[in-house]
């Protein structure tokens, strides 16, 4: 029997575990839920299983099952924020092996595997993702679950066809863009089996399309159809510009976009233009496997996202950050498999020494992002909290800016909040001040004001107000959130 850890295994084995450490000790460095965390969180610790199934409350939607899981999870270990971040943490451990297969069963590589899983397991946003109550981690384990499964080869006639529909049912359920994978993937089995002219398996490989259409219309009527949060998300989201215009060849929104993947999502950092080169670079790789007559691997790694452009242009599913998270390993994949191009081509031309570094150059640079802040913060509102638990006095009024109030419920319910002092809730005025001064103005004595997640510069206006009426006595800042002390 072979040695199972040969050398180039041994390499892979000590990235992923890399990636294990380095996602591990984001997990345990405990970071503050952030607003959208927490108001998803506030769904899951305050309702049962059943209440789950129902709209939830601060317009938040996510997958049923992936509630559910949270849910368990939460009911184990006692609804704190390791209970809530577990599962997306699992996800994240089997989506490195999972990457790996895929990437291999893509490209037949070994040095563009090995390069993207380094890159897999570098890139900042899989990291901070990989500790977030939220579903984009699963998202991304979906993604290269069903990949796995439908590239892998089987012994059986019907296994594939059976492990397909069972899988890929389920992930309906657990992933809302699993329904853009199976798509693409259920077009290219049925196109594949055509084109061989294997009029049985045609028909075979329409059964777990059919069986991938009944489950997701039976989630489309449950639990999507008039969804009351529909209205308000899509007007949200046009805000934002994250829908694709209906002139396709608007290029503020292409720039818009390259920024955002190469720059945002992959940690090219955009404050120095990193992400336009890395975009071009992307661009002419896949333009290379099409002069190559890779159309297979280049189907797999742009359908996806160019099916999800068409749904962002009907307004069905925003084209947006943290909703294409699952896109990153397609852009990884052709990111590496360009280099492998470029390698090649300066190889036979010259005799370049040390060429092979070609190959480190992106992942420095997301090793240098990765550990510019790390472990990754975004709001810490648990440590403006401590210092409001070590300083309050009796009779000291705390007033929760309206972004901060459901990270502040939260810590609240979890006995993090020491303080029993009267709490006044601060309501939104986006946009009218003067209605922040209607509010702030009935405020006396010593005050604390409370901020995360500050909108605008918010927390400006509201402290260059009440400076006017009182003292400043004491401050605190942090990573997103702040406290301050008045004596109005």
């Amino acid at each position: 029997m072979k040695n199972i850890l040969t050398k180039n295994n041994w390499v892979v084995v000590l990235i992923a575990l890399f990636g294990v450490i380095i996602a591990f000790i984001q997990f345990v460095s405990n970071r503050s839920l952030w607003l959208d965390e927490a108001m998803l969180a506030l769904n899951i610790i305050n309702r049962d299983y059943s209440e789950l199934l129902l709209p939830l409350d601060y317009t938040q939607v996510a997958p049923i099952l992936f509630l559910l899981t949270e849910k368990f999870f939460t009911n184990l270990i006692n609804g704190n924020e390791w209970s809530l971040r577990i599962f997306p943490l699992l996800c994240y451990f089997a989506s490195i092996p999972l990457f790996y297969k895929v990437t291999n069963l893509l490209t037949r590589n070994g040095i563009v595997s090995k390069i993207s899983l380094l890159m897999f397991c570098c890139t900042p946003m899989l990291i901070f993702y990989s500790s977030e109550t939220k579903q984009y981690m699963t998202d991304v384990f979906v993604t290269l679950l069903i990949y796995f499964i439908a590239l892998s080869t089987y012994k059986g006639r019907y296994t594939k066809l059976f492990i397909l529909s069972f899988w890929g049912g389920l992930c309906i359920f657990l992933s809302n863009i699993s329904v853009i994978i199976l798509f693409c993937i259920g077009l290219f089995l049925l196109f594949r089996n055509c084109k061989e002219r294997k009029t049985l398996l045609n028909y075979n490989m329409l059964i777990p399309c059919v069986i991938w259409g009944c489950f997701f219309l039976l989630y489309y009527l449950s639990f999507i159809q008039n969804h009351p949060s529909e209205s308000i998300q899509k007007s949200a989201w046009r805000g934002t510009g994250d829908f694709l215009p209906h002139n396709p060849f608007n290029m503020n929104f292409w720039n818009l976009k390259a920024k955002e993947i190469f720059g945002s999502l992959l940690g090219y950092p955009a404050r120095f233009y990193l992400y336009v080169p890395v975009s071009l670079f992307y661009l002419s790789s896949l333009f290379v496997m099409l002069k190559q007559k890779k159309y297979r691997i280049v189907y797999f790694l742009t359908a996806p996202i160019i099916v999800h452009l068409i749904l962002s242009y009907f307004e069905k599913y925003p084209f947006a950050n943290r909703l294409i998270l699952y896109q990153i390993p397609l852009y990884i994949i052709t990111i590496s498999l360009g280099l492998f191009y470029l390698y090649d081509f300066i190889k036979t031309k010259t005799n370049i020494k040390y060429l092979q570094t070609l190959f480190f150059i992106p992942v420095v640079v997301l090793f240098i992002q990765l550990f510019i802040q790390y472990p990754i913060e975004r709001e810490e509102i648990k440590k403006s909290i401590s210092y409001v638990n070590k300083n309050i006095s009796e009779n000291e009024l705390v007033y929760i800016y309206y972004a901060s109030v459901p990270a502040f419920l939260f810590y609240k319910q979890a006995y993090f909040v020491k303080f029993d002092n009267k709490i006044v809730i601060g309501k939104s005025h986006r946009g009218n001040d003067s209605l922040y001064i209607k509010d702030l103005s009935s405020l006396s004595g010593k005050v604390w004001i409370l901020f995360s997640h500050v909108d605008s510069n918010e927390d400006k206006f509201i402290i260059d107000y009440l400076q006017t009426r009182g003292k400043l006595l004491d401050e605190y800042k942090t990573t997103g959130s702040s406290v301050y002390l008045f004596n109005l």
